[in-house]
């Protein structure tokens, strides 16, 4: 009860546990066995769901839009959770679970006080703004794994850590306000050294083909391709631009290889649903600025050659004369 009764120091909420309930049914602990029962039931609910919250991170769900890990892992972190509940035979060890669900690093304290702070001073927004920051980073780092990239879109900034150490730090260039970073979580599946950029269908339309069927030449000039629905490369000046616009071009655009290539010289590709991923640029200059929210959803990284070497087991490589 002590514990649910604080529980908005740990970015949740103790309405959550039925806190209130379990306060009028505490003067039942000497009544029948069947009222034992249900508040028993009561207890054994709320202390599964404030566990979970604890370890797990509360709300994550309200604000990711694709969560691939936290479906593998829901099993393992019931039966983490559940078992050491069953193992539990006094207070004490029931205080010491709890206390160790929450991540013991200075990073955590930061937001931990920071919380508390807010609240005593009654800034009741700026403190469910840190209860939400707090609240990722515990449902982040609760999985524990080898190697982790966490993309941080508010501040444009990228850590990437290794055994829970913070290993590289990068600027970022991310989504615009109209075209925004989603909010998701997913795995590198390979890194791509000399990518081709596939340009998406909604740019092509929208931005490029307009501008190439006023003027063809720029086709070449970008280190563009004209790629009909065999993959064939098709020559601009033998298409008849008249008669298509940007809601009826029947083939798609793709950027050659090389250093002025949009995703510049290496991509990180990403298992999210989005067609987004982390790659280099071509447009350096950007990462000076201190407002980077210039994409179209992708994330570009100012130290994307070195994030790349960390995942050097599954580079592979497009170009055959290509050497890094």
């Amino acid at each position: 009860m002590q514990k649910l009764d604080s529980s908005a120091y740990i970015g949740t909420n103790r309405i959550r546990y039925r806190y209130d309930q379990l306060l009028e049914r505490k003067q039942e602990q000497g009544s029948d066995s069947i009222a034992l029962m249900k508040l028993d039931k009561l207890y054994t609910d709320a202390a599964i769901a404030y566990c979970k919250d604890l370890y797990q991170g509360y709300g994550i769900n309200l604000w990711m839009k694709y969560d691939e890990w936290s479906v593998k892992y829901s099993e393992k972190d019931n039966d983490f959770i559940i078992d050491h509940l069953i193992a539990i035979k006094s207070p004490g060890e029931l205080m010491s679970f709890i206390n160790s669900l929450e991540p013991d690093n200075k990073e955590y304290a930061t937001y931990q006080s920071e919380l508390k702070a807010q609240y005593l001073q009654n800034n009741i927004v700026k403190a469910k703004q840190v209860a939400i920051s707090m609240n990722f980073y515990r449902w982040i780092h609760h999985f524990n794994f080898e190697k982790l990239i966490v993309v941080n879109i508010a501040s444009a900034t990228l850590n990437y850590y290794e055994n829970s150490i913070e290993t590289l730090f990068s600027k970022m260039i991310v989504g615009k306000p109209s075209r925004r970073t989603p909010r998701f979580d997913a795995t590198c599946r390979e890194v791509i050294l000399y990518p081709y950029w596939n340009v998406p269908t909604d740019i092509a339309l929208k931005e490029l083909v307009p501008k190439y069927k006023k003027s063809p030449g720029l086709i070449d000039k970008e280190n563009m391709q004209i790629l009909d629905t065999k993959g064939n490369i098709l020559n601009a000046y033998s298409i008849n631009w008249s008669q298509y616009s940007g809601s009826n071009f029947p083939y798609r655009l793709r950027q050659s290889t090389g250093c002025d290539n949009s995703l510049g010289i290496i991509k990180l590709d990403l298992t999210s649903p989005f067609g987004v991923y982390l790659h280099d640029t071509n447009e350096k200059r950007l990462f000076g600025s201190n407002s980077r929210y210039r994409s179209h959803g992708c994330m570009r990284v100012e130290k994307a050659i070195e994030l790349g070497n960390y995942g050097n087991d599954t580079v592979r490589c497009t170009s055959d004369y290509i050497n890094i």
